[in-house]
């Protein structure tokens, strides 16, 4: 009997991720990382309402989402990948949510990134991008940025931890785009809005200003 979580597993080689099946779906993550790892940095959920351990079924609605472990029994959840809607033969949603896995684990971490190494607790920035989506890291004190080029697996990995430059407002807390930053300041809420980045763990926020009238 082959079944909806044996399906799935059998799809990831092809984009060179690997998975295993745990109580809440397939944990899915790169070839080169262990499960183990996996747990323990980022990784993709591919979940169904159907079954994962019983008979691979003709239909089912498939959802993908990327998670990052923060600690404990604790995860957060980074972006939902995929939703499918049932209306697609199986093979094509296996696909779907297989594939936007896939996208995930080869798109790079923005750029003027944080990232401190464990092994010698040194800072850098990521400062550039390779032709293959590699990232280019700027260690503090250098005098230019190391040959090699870091993989996102790499950099997720427990070896190195990362703190992505985040726009919040203030007021509310909700993390604004680009489009929504006039002068510097977040135009989500009417509240006091600041710009910040995440760096070394910790906010370093702007001058805080009212966005509306008082």
């Amino acid at each position: 009997m082959t079944t909806l979580a044996a399906t799935l597993l059998a799809a990831l080689p092809a984009h060179g991720l690997a998975g295993f099946l745990d109580e809440d779906g397939v944990i899915v993550h790169p070839e080169a990382v262990a499960p183990d790892v996996a747990l323990k940095g980022e990784h993709v959920l591919i979940g169904s309402y159907a079954p994962m351990g019983e008979r691979t079924p003709e239909r089912a609605v498939l959802g993908a989402s990327a998670y990052r472990h923060v600690g404990g029994v604790d995860f957060e959840t980074l972006e939902e990948l995929h939703r499918g809607s049932g209306d697609a033969p199986l093979a094509e949603e296996v696909a779907r949510a297989v594939e936007a896995a896939a996208r995930w684990f080869a798109r790079p971490l923005p750029w003027g990134s944080r990232v401190l190494r464990a092994s010698d607790q040194r800072f850098g920035t990521i400062t550039g991008y390779s032709e293959d989506r590699g990232m280019v890291i700027t260690w503090d004190r250098a005098i230019r940025p190391e040959p090699h080029r870091y993989t996102r697996a790499e950099l997720t990995a427990p070896g190195f931890q990362v703190f992505v430059p985040v726009t919040h407002c203030s007021g509310c807390g909700h993390a604004v785009d680009d489009d929504e930053i006039e002068d510097s300041y977040t135009t989500c809420c009417n509240e006091g809005a600041c710009t910040c980045a995440l760096v070394n763990g910790a906010y370093e926020c702007g001058t805080e200003a009212p966005t509306g009238d008082e």
